[in-house]
């Protein structure tokens, strides 16, 4: 029962971070995207102001939170008025939002793909047909829905592995439930644990493949 708990909570995770991470990665990947053929430069910047938070600990957002609530803070002081459980979901929120901050450059790459195969003549009809701004971005999502979902399984490949700040957020993980059982020396238990995720990521690879 408790490797289903953990099992699904992960999943859900991975599925509200991996939204997330997409929806960061959309603004960047469409500005690189539309200036493939601008000058070398200009696109190297871009791609490398996009990328860098993948050089940077998966930990780091969650790790200066940390920080700024520590006690005597303003914010320390506050949350800690606050009742438990709502201190517990700031903890975990925040921690999700260090993941997408993180893993959004890697969502980039398949939006990257996918809106640089949409023409310029395309859009330019909408606007002619008299589309707005929502109308003319839905069409281009609509279009893109190949390289959304693949760069959503992308995000969610890599939280199936080890999400650092989901577990600093106490999150009950796999993860966490297969080192514990591999510390107490109780290794069919530990793989037992793991299994259920290790046969989602392969889903999902095997959909992206």
């Amino acid at each position: 029962m408790a490797i289903v708990e953990s099992t699904v909570t992960v999943l859900a995770a991975c599925a509200v971070i991996g939204s997330l991470a997409v929806g960061l990665a959309v603004p960047g990947a469409w500005l690189i995207a539309r200036n493939r053929r601008a000058r070398s430069g200009l696109f190297a910047l871009l791609a490398s102001l996009l990328a860098l938070p993948l050089l940077l600990p998966s930990y780091l957002a969650y790790a200066g939170y940390s920080i700024i609530r520590s006690p005597g803070t303003w914010l320390g002081d506050t949350l800690a008025k606050l009742p438990t459980d709502l201190n517990v979901a700031a903890n975990k929120a925040t921690a999700g939002f260090g993941l997408a901050l993180w893993l959004y450059p890697l969502a980039s790459v398949p939006l990257i793909v996918g809106f640089s195969k949409i023409s310029q003549e395309s859009i330019d009809a909408l606007k002619l047909a008299g589309a707005g701004r929502l109308t003319i971005t839905r069409h281009i999502l609509a279009m893109s829905r190949g390289a959304l979902l693949a760069a959503f399984g992308l995000v969610c490949i890599v939280l199936l592995g080890s999400a650092v700040p989901l577990h600093l957020a106490q999150v009950g993980t796999p993860a966490i439930d297969a080192w514990t059982k591999l510390s107490l020396g109780q290794t069919v238990s530990a793989h037992l644990a793991i299994t259920p995720l290790l046969a989602v990521a392969g889903l999902i690879a095997g959909g992206l493949w």
